[in-house]
């Protein structure tokens, strides 16, 4: 996390605490006293406050703190925050009314955006834009911290590659090429002047659409098997065609799109898988042909590729492939091969 969101983190931590106008220090329980905080009170709740943001020890000096309610008295947020020091008590706002952050939002919104919040640090895990970081800070220094996730959502956090996204979200806002060193799994390693245009999730991996000099056609990579990246500002960005971005993907299951006429796939579902396919379809060409007291009939329109035959086969015995036939006769030849090594395990 960047310096400058501890820094920011920390002041609003400051502002929270001295909004509180009935804190009693810990050094006084004299009525004059209240909403006063000592040195070491601020230290230990901007400490809570980022550990829980960061899940590590902070170890927030009072040195810290005096130096940061200095800079928040100067101005450094956008407001002269007039904290005042008792001596030998603490410190408080000298105005009660004064807030560092105004925060109009009503208490149905506030509880909107905390289940929000939720759901948006789940991705910190690997380095999402950076922005994001900042956003979340804010967030959470305006609204009430939640103890326990409602809502999870599924991110595979020791995915590898996941550090390029913000080197290739930069390259695309900003229009500047990308050097690359791309290593894929079945061929030697390629170094290309890349121009990435979308960023796509699939199955909890992440790819990149992009024009490749060196393959001097449009593609998609793998972030896994970037080997390097790094920005080529003295290169000029080729523009991609919006349409064929925007449509890249709608034909296909996944990210494999090799340009193949589409085909009508037909397949039939048993009961009571059907129910699954119904509720999350494959894919939203999908449509039902046939609706049996056993079985549902299905249509899509598609490119046949790995990651289509891949979601079909997760259905196993439930689901059959009627047409097109090549595609029926390769689901099948792929089950006979599995159970030959089910019945043969490998050594």
């Amino acid at each position: 996390m960047p310096k400058t969101t501890n820094a920011q983190l920390r002041y609003f931590e400051i502002d929270r605490c001295l909004q509180n106008k009935y804190h009693r220090p810990s050094n006084s329980n004299h009525e004059a006293h209240l909403g006063c905080w000592t040195l070491n009170e601020l230290a230990e709740a901007v400490s809570d406050a980022l550990y829980e943001k960061n899940r590590r020890d902070e170890g927030i000096a009072s040195r810290t703190i005096r130096d940061d309610i200095a800079a928040l008295r100067k101005g450094i947020m956008g407001k002269y925050a007039p904290i005042e020091n008792i001596k030998g008590v603490g410190y408080r706002y000298e105005d009660p009314s004064f807030k560092l952050t105004e925060n109009p939002l009503q208490e149905d919104d506030l509880n909107k955006l905390k289940e929000a919040l939720g759901i948006l640090k789940q991705f910190r895990g690997f380095r999402y834009f950076e922005d994001l970081e900042v956003i979340t800070g804010n967030l959470e220094s305006k609204i009430a911290r939640t103890e326990l996730p409602i809502v999870q959502v599924d991110v595979c956090q020791g995915a590898q590659g996941l550090e390029h996204i913000s080197v290739i979200r930069e390259s695309m806002k900003n229009k500047t090429p990308l050097e690359l060193y791309y290593r894929p799994f079945d061929s030697p390693e390629v170094k290309t002047v890349f121009h990435p245009y979308l960023l796509k999730e699939y199955n909890n991996r992440w790819f990149v659409f992009g024009y490749s000099n060196f393959y001097k056609n449009n593609g998609v990579y793998a972030l896994d098997r970037i080997v390097s990246i790094k920005l080529k500002h003295l290169e000029s960005f080729k523009e991609g065609n919006p349409i064929i971005i925007a449509n890249y993907f709608n034909n296909i299951i996944g990210v494999t799109n090799k340009g193949t006429p589409l085909e009508d796939i037909v397949f039939t579902v048993r009961e009571p898988r059907r129910n699954y396919i119904d509720s999350k379809p494959l894919h939203e060409s999908q449509r039902v042909v046939y609706r049996g007291k056993n079985y549902t009939r299905y249509c899509m329109k598609l490119r046949i590729n790995n990651e289509l035959i891949a979601a079909l086969l997760s259905y196993g015995p439930d689901l059959f492939v009627e047409k097109p036939l090549l595609l029926g006769q390769q689901m099948g030849q792929l089950t006979a091969e599995m159970a030959i090594i089910y019945q043969n395990p490998l050594s």
